[in-house]
């Protein structure tokens, strides 16, 4: 189904699952392994893991997926808001899962942009939300493409400026939407970025929406392969999906651990 500004339903599930707080979805998170899901740091801080759930292999809220139980949760050790903003700083964090994601989950591990990896931008990048802006209960996938850095600095210059590593894409209707950070950001079918925050300043001062901003994975690459205990070994087979952009398919490569499944 086709929204207005190029934004489609995801009818299948692709690696993305919500997050729930005592029942209650509040956060989009990111599977990276059979066991770890990655998202913002702002979702998992201060929360106790045996009141958290991850719902899997469901791409749509009314849907009740599998039911995940977190064994713990790992939050960036320097991981700060800052005080006169709100502008967070190393915004990344993991879950790990009891029991992990089987075939049956529907779901594959996506695999991540690492520190030494070209990022090819020429196609834009795909972001996953969930549509709250259209009274949606689904995820929704939106193409957006890239900005200058320098740019993007420019526009958060008075706020701080940009935490180091950070990725920025032009304005995208679901940047402020509630529950967007951790929402993931794809790139030529890796994970490149996780939403961390977007002023809503802009519209007022300047006549235009702030930047996204994503914390980069790149970045982060070391953190997260130690905490989440990944191999940087065989990436295993490549599973093939794909996702509507109107009247085109557009194809999502994910990478799976062989025998992980």
């Amino acid at each position: 189904m086709m929204y207005a500004d190029g934004l489609s339903i995801i009818m299948d599930s692709i690696s993305q699952v919500f997050l729930n707080y005592n029942k209650k979805f509040f956060c989009i998170a990111t599977v990276i392994s059979p066991k770890y899901v990655l998202t913002a740091a702002r979702c998992l801080q201060h929360k106790d893991p045996k009141n958290i759930t991850i719902t899997s292999g469901s791409t749509d809220m009314k849907d009740s997926g599998h039911i995940h139980y977190v064994e713990k949760i790992i939050v960036h050790q320097y991981f700060i808001l800052d005080t006169d903003f709100g502008i967070p700083t190393n915004n990344i964090a993991l879950a790990k899962v009891t029991e992990p994601f089987r075939g049956e989950d529907n779901i594959e591990p996506i695999d991540l942009y690492r520190p030494e990896d070209v990022m090819d931008f020429d196609a834009g990048a795909e972001i996953l939300s969930y549509g709250c802006y259209f009274n949606s209960t689904g995820l929704l996938i939106s193409w957006v493409p890239s900005m200058n850095r320098d740019s993007c600095y420019t526009t958060y210059k008075e706020y701080g400026g940009l935490p180091d590593g950070s990725i920025c894409v032009s304005t995208h209707e679901m940047g402020g939407c509630g529950g967007a950070s951790g929402n993931p950001m794809i790139v030529n079918g890796r994970l490149a970025g996780i939403f961390s925050y977007k002023l809503n300043t802009c519209n007022d001062e300047m006549g235009y929406d702030c930047p996204a901003v994503h914390t980069g994975i790149q970045k982060y690459y070391g953190w997260i392969k130690k905490n989440a205990e990944l191999d940087d070994g065989n990436p295993g087979s490549v599973i093939k999906s794909s996702v509507s952009k109107g009247s085109k398919d557009v194809e999502v490569f994910l990478r799976a651990k062989d025998g992980a499944f």
